[in-house]
This record gives C-alpha cells, sequence and structure tokens, in this order.
C-alpha cells in the first residue's frame, strides 16, 4: 500500500486526480488581503504584504498555467505552486498564458514567494502522486522575465530566494528590471552584490528591502 501522507512541499494535497479536478474547477482563487491565510507565509513576507496591500484590495492567490480567466480586478497577484517545465517550451507557453490573460496589464503588485515554481513531476513517486522539485533557477529567472516583460504598470516587485547567480543566467531578467524606471518597491531576499549591481539604474525607486544580503557593503557599486 501507498503511503497517503502529503509532501511536505505542500504542492498535493490529495491524490492526482482528485488534486488535477480541483484544479481545473479552483485554479485562480480570488480574495481580499483581509481574508489572506497568512499562517503558511513567513513572517518578512507576511509585513511587506501588510504594508503595500490595503486590506480589501482583490488579490489572486493561487496561479496556475491552467487556468482560463484571471479576473480584471485583481491588482496584486502572489504567485505559488505554478508549475514548469524544464522544457524551454513550458516556459513560453507560461508567457503565453500572462499574455492572453493579460495578467501584465492589470497587475500593480507582484510577489513571487519562496517554493512559486514547480518543475512537472516525470513520473508519480512512492507515495502515489509526484514529487514536485523546485524548478531550476534559470528556469524561474526566464519566468520572472518574461512576466515582468508583460507588467508595464507594475509599481511593487517581492522575489523570494533572488539568488545571487539568477541574473547570469538569465540576462533578460536584469535588463527588464532596471528598464522600469516606475518601480518605486523593491525587495530581494537571498541577494549578493552582483546582483545589486546590476539594479543600480532603477533611478524611480523610493523603497528598497534587503533579506539576508550576502555580501559586505564595499562590494556594491554606490551608483
Amino acid at each position: 500500500l501507498m503511503d497517503s501522507s502529503p509532501p511536505q512541499s505542500g504542492a498535493f494535497q490529495s491524490s492526482p486526480r482528485r488534486y488535477r479536478s480541483r484544479t481545473a474547477k479552483r485554479a485562480v482563487e480570488t480574495r481580499s488581503n483581509s481574508q489572506l491565510n497568512h499562517g503558511t507565509w513567513p513572517t518578512w513576507l507576511r509585513h511587506i504584504v501588510h504594508r503595500v496591500l490595503p486590506a480589501d484590495t482583490p488579490t489572486l492567490v493561487t496561479l496556475s498555467r491552467t487556468s482560463k480567466s484571471l479576473g480584471a480586478q485583481a491588482r496584486a497577484v502572489l504567485l505559488r505552486d505554478v508549475s514548469l517545465s524544464r522544457d524551454p517550451a513550458q516556459v513560453v507557453s507560461f508567457q503565453r498564458f500572462v499574455v492572453a490573460n493579460k495578467l501584465g496589464y492589470h497587475i500593480r503588485k507582484l510577489f513571487i514567494c519562496r517554493g512559486a515554481f514547480y518543475s512537472n513531476p516525470p513520473f508519480l513517486g512512492p507515495r502515489g502522486y509526484g514529487d514536485w522539485d523546485p524548478a531550476e533557477p534559470e528556469v524561474v529567472a526566464s519566468a520572472v522575465a518574461e512576466v515582468l516583460a508583460e507588467a508595464p504598470r507594475l509599481r511593487v516587485l517581492c522575489i523570494d530566494k533572488f539568488a545571487q547567480d539568477m541574473l547570469a543566467m538569465e540576462p533578460r531578467l536584469g535588463k527588464t528590471l532596471t528598464s522600469r524606471n516606475h518601480l518605486t518597491d523593491l525587495t530581494l531576499r537571498d541577494v549578493g552584490a552582483d546582483a545589486l549591481n546590476s539594479l543600480s539604474d532603477l533611478r524611480g525607486l523610493r523603497q528598497l528591502t534587503l533579506i539576508r544580503f550576502t555580501a559586505a557593503p564595499t562590494q556594491v557599486n554606490n551608483s
């Protein structure tokens, strides 16, 4: 008999058939900020969300590539448990999904959380369902670049696990960020000096929050 206990990652909470059925019916969940279940969020992210989001802001808290509609009323998006494949073609399909649903045009605030992106399970694991692995940094960087490229009205951006080598893997990410002079609030976690130097052209930035900065201040270009 297979172990029916849920995985620690929280990607699956039931059998594959039930999960797929539930995903198809409710791939996107829209709530106000006051209704969000913050218990599973890290403390630092919870503080940021409360700081930049009014309590009645319509917020998409779950986003799946399989959904057909996002709801134009949403102005803030929290990316969590988005399935991405190691295949670059799947990343392109995610970008098409963003464009088709006009996500970029409406979004003002974007929170990309730890574990937001997962690679597709290649097979069923010993517990009877796919054990999803976190997507590779280059896949995540590419997906983030695609999302930002379609978000001309983005004002607030929060990226968890912004690895130091993320920009080296995906040069478009740095170019996309530095071209956004209207970005006013930026939060990066696990960021290195190389990544920060590439963001020196964000002239319109009013607030920059660095969490677990992994380099000495002398390594940062003061420009």
